[in-house]
């Protein structure tokens, strides 16, 4: 069986501020990221 279902996108919560100084958000790529999108091509 196959799965249609697919992760969309990810993103930070608003509410919910991540500590920046442990992994991953310490790294630069992945503080400044607010949201990522996925083809699901």
């Amino acid at each position: 069986m196959i799965s249609t279902q697919f992760l969309i996108d990810i993103q930070l919560r608003p509410d919910r501020e991540p500590d920046f100084s442990a992994y991953p958000f310490c790294l630069p790529a992945v503080r400044c990221l607010g949201k990522l999108e996925f083809d699901p091509a």
